[in-house]
């Protein structure tokens, strides 16, 4: 197949499909349980109540084989988390992030969200930045397990 004829496929998956990846390749080793949702508010206060939150799970296919994956969900504040995105190495730079982050802000429109914000690392922070979000923190490397890490925010446009 020629690499202009490569034909990405976005799936609603579920949780069980996801935890995993997560595990396996974002958060190998964690201290922490990995659940559906987390309590982390927009710019680090704690809300158990998120862990209630109905999450909405996205995956990006080629031939049936994940490449990518991310998450989201209604946080407080008018607020819609991309949480826990991961694309595999060799299909970096093939727009797959921006997939996803469609896919999100698209349920974030759907639950009347205004914004939309994550916590990326240093290393995934250039396709945050591609898709529109802005940087509203210092970055971060003691306080979570996986850093360093930064808020960003996107206003959500209506698609």
């Amino acid at each position: 197949m020629a690499p202009n004829d490569v034909r990405f496929e976005l799936q609603e998956i579920d949780f069980d499909f996801v935890k995993p990846i997560w595990h396996e390749f974002l958060w190998p080793n964690r201290k922490t349980p990995i659940l559906p949702t987390s309590p982390i508010e927009f710019m680090g206060d704690y809300d158990k109540s998120l862990l209630k939150s109905q999450p909405h799970f996205y995956g990006v296919f080629l031939g049936g084989e994940w490449v990518g994956i991310n998450s989201g969900f209604k946080t407080n504040f008018d607020g819609f988390r991309s949480r826990g995105l991961f694309v595999k190495k060799e299909y970096r730079r093939k727009g797959i992030s921006q997939m996803l982050f469609r896919a999100c802000e698209r349920d974030a429109i759907k639950s009347k969200s205004k914004f939309l914000w994550s916590m990326p690392r240093k290393t995934a922070f250039p396709s945050y930045l591609k898709f529109g979000f802005m940087q509203t923190s210092d970055w971060i490397d003691e306080k979570y397990e996986f850093g360093p890490n930064c808020f960003v925010r996107k206003q959500i446009v209506d698609i």
